[in-house]
């Protein structure tokens, strides 16, 4: 199958891309292949899979002038967020990831640097550029030197660590970057976010802030919004990134000009949030339909009272209905409070209405 025709059908079976979207990445990979650039690194061209958070490979150019990396086709396999984290944060993010460590679906250490392709302002697919890596790759890192990981860097009248030490003895994952946006300071939280929730595989020491934003905010913007940023609505914003939520906040520090990034898992507040509203759309349909099958009691008790000969026959009709009538005002009543207490005078002044609509005779119809 021509590489364009696979392109069309792996987006048009796994993705919600439209057909323009498609055709603009089909341009991409011929523009990959008539390109003399990235000819000692494979390239890939990814996109978001509809089915879950991970994404999936549509395109693959091997190298030129040497080996690629890979034995067999992988076009059509998956890109997990565990294996490949930079290209789940381009394609969540829109940001660019440099350099970031991975593992390909053969198992090799590579790294990889990925760019978004961009339509009409959305992230439609990444361009992954792959090379080589140590093929052994840390198995956690943290902020102990002696544990592997790696420290942090000293300024030259205080340390980091004294310096946000308050930072420690909280859950929030917790970033401080320097006036040049590289990472000065990170909290064990930050370490064991970025490393068993976001799939990184290296130490995100030293990195800079455009390989660890997990939106499209950049470091220029905020340091041109000054030290309001607490204040300014792109500072505090949900971000959706794979099957996590998190409630990312920024400060400019006004006296050092560090930049301070607090990230808070809040993925099981938005679980709770959707099931309290899925509960709550529920029990209204289902107080809805009470009501409309009472209504159609009423109603059938109503047309046979209508149709009936006998005094006696219509009386015991209109009896019935009307208590299914007081059982619908009480049932209305109940249903349309919004908290747990009711209005226990509303309620006795309906059920009165009622009891007495029953003993007050027959009712003539029309």
């Amino acid at each position: 199958m021509m590489y364009k025709d696979k392109i069309k059908q792996l987006c048009q079976e796994q993705t919600n891309l439209d057909e323009a979207d498609i055709e603009h990445l089909v341009q991409q990979a011929d523009e990959l292949l008539k390109n003399s650039a990235y000819a000692n690194e494979d390239v890939f061209i990814d996109v978001k899979n509809i089915f879950s958070e991970h994404a999936i490979v549509i395109f693959h150019k091997k190298p030129e002038s040497k080996l690629s990396l890979y034995e067999n086709s992988v076009v059509g396999a998956m890109a997990y967020l565990e294996n490949e984290p930079g290209v789940i944060r381009t394609l969540e993010t829109g940001a660019p990831s440099i350099g970031l460590s991975a593992r390909s679906q053969e198992g090799l250490a590579i790294h990889q640097t990925v760019f978004p392709i961009v339509r009409e302002e959305r992230v439609i697919g990444t361009l992954i550029i792959e090379r080589n890596a140590p093929q052994t790759l840390p198995d956690h890192f943290s902020l102990d030197k002696e544990d592997g990981g790696f420290g942090l860097r000293s300024t030259p009248e205080i340390s980091a660590q004294e310096q946000f030490v308050l930072f420690d003895h909280i859950d929030e994952a917790c970033l401080v970057f320097d006036q040049q946006g590289y990472l000065k300071y990170f909290n064990q939280a930050a370490a064991d976010s970025y490393r068993h929730k976001l799939g990184y595989m290296d130490s995100i020491e030293g990195m800079h802030y455009s390989n660890l934003v997990l939106d499209s905010l950049t470091f220029e913007e905020i340091q041109q919004l000054g030290p309001q940023a607490p204040q300014e609505k792109p500072h505090q914003v949900e971000v959706h990134y794979g099957t996590y939520c998190f409630l990312v906040k920024r400060y400019l520090l006004a006296e050092s000009e560090n930049v301070v990034m607090i990230c808070k898992d809040i993925t099981d507040i938005k679980e709770k949030e959707v099931q309290l509203l899925t509960h709550t759309t529920t029990i209204r349909e289902m107080n809805h339909r009470v009501k409309n099958n009472l209504q159609t009691v009423v109603s059938l008790l109503r047309l046979q009272a209508q149709q009936s000969p006998g005094a006696d026959t219509k009386k015991a009709l209109n009896d019935s209905m009307n208590r299914v009538l007081s059982i619908a005002a009480t049932h209305e009543l109940l249903s349309s409070q919004q908290d747990d207490s009711i209005q226990i005078e509303h309620l006795l002044k309906r059920v009165i209405e009622n009891v007495q609509r029953c003993f007050s005779g027959p009712l003539h119809w029309r």
